[in-house]
């Protein structure tokens, strides 16, 4: 139970400051979507969580969390696909560039950063902390990239999202139930449901 707990508070305190990284970066507000953003992602983490300890499938937690995200961005935040797909990348990018200078900054190697618990809990406080200020400061002082990604957006590109939602959806849900794994099934569901949910009623908050 500690282990789970631990596990999912660190890591939606990294996850969230990845996804402020990737907002600031572009210029856009995080903190409107914040609510929205903190249940996505602690979903996300849990998922993350029953994969790295039920099944030998930790090497894919980063891409499925980037997919998650880039789902996120574009029916949440609105942002075109392909936009979505940068904001996503060029946040990971930043935020994994910080971590793995504070990894030897701090403890001299991966291996010791990883050698016990708590150091592996430090290690992505002090990653949330520096990714926060990276993030914040620049856009606080007006700087920031700009980029019309509505220019990107090609046609049909929300039944296009929709439809690459539900073959994700598909896909690692036939993986998860091969392994008898069917509340993570359940899991991934609900994670992708929401998004969806969350882009029709914002749609027609807007009619």
């Amino acid at each position: 139970m500690q282990e789970a707990f631990g596990f999912m508070f660190f890591s939606t305190l990294e996850a969230f400051s990845w996804f402020l990284l990737s907002m600031y970066i572009f210029r856009y507000k995080p903190f409107k979507y914040a609510g929205s953003a903190l249940i996505v992602i602690f979903l996300m983490n849990l998922d993350s969580f029953i994969l790295r300890n039920e099944l030998s499938l930790a090497n894919y937690v980063p891409l499925i969390n980037i997919l998650i995200f880039v789902f996120y961005y574009a029916v949440v935040v609105k942002i075109p696909l392909i936009g979505s797909l940068i904001v996503t990348l060029a946040g990971f990018a930043g935020f994994g560039l910080i971590q793995a200078a504070l990894t030897f900054i701090l403890f001299g190697s991966i291996e010791a950063a990883q050698s016990t618990v708590s150091n592996g809990y430090a290690l992505q406080t002090a990653t949330a902390i520096v990714v926060f200020i990276v993030g914040v400061v620049p856009y606080k002082l007006g700087y920031g990239i700009s980029v019309p990604f509505e220019k990107m957006k090609f046609k049909l590109e929300e039944i296009i999202t929709s439809i690459l939602m539900v073959l994700f959806l598909c896909i690692i849900s036939f993986v998860l139930y091969v392994n008898n794994l069917m509340l993570l099934v359940l899991l991934f569901a609900v994670t992708l449901g929401y998004l969806l949910y969350f882009s029709v009623m914002k749609d027609r908050s807007f009619e």
